[in-house]
């Protein structure tokens, strides 16, 4: 069932699985619209993978929380892992991004997903406290006109 707390996750790509659960119950819940349920799940599974790969160095027994929220028009994430400190928006406000079209030569290894990841979401921010990377994003939850 779901609930408003943070849900704490293994960081395993196999729990990807459990991960998509999590957000169809919300989904489910709220009653959101598809595409909001697959804008969200896209967000977290880049989020939860470039945590897994990068931060964490591959599959651990670290954690990562993840709390949905919202009311409305709104959807918020929050997003949770405890890895070295990583501001992934930092490579956006720095330019690092090639842009989508791009092709895949001239792109540079890593960073579209941040990009598509900035491309969903209406607000992102970022700060790194009590010895957490927290990410936190609003989505539109509105169907699609």
């Amino acid at each position: 069932m779901f609930t408003d707390q943070p849900h704490r996750f293994t960081a395993r790509l196999s729990q990807l699985a459990a991960v998509n659960v999590y957000i169809d119950e919300y989904c489910l819940l709220r009653a959101l619209p598809r595409e909001t349920a697959l804008k969200l799940t896209f967000v977290v599974e880049e989020l939860f993978t470039n945590s897994v790969l990068h931060g964490y160095g591959g599959d651990s027994d670290s954690s990562i929380w993840i709390g949905l929220a919202g009311g409305g028009s709104m959807v918020e994430l929050r997003y949770e892992d405890a890895a070295p400190p990583y501001d992934p928006l930092q490579r956006l406000k720095d330019g690092h991004s090639a842009p989508v079209t791009s092709t895949v030569s001239g792109r540079p290894i890593g960073g579209l997903g941040v990009f598509l990841v900035a491309q969903l979401v209406q607000n992102a921010r970022y700060v790194y406290a009590d010895g957490r990377n927290r990410l936190t994003v609003l989505l539109s939850a509105d169907a699609p006109a």
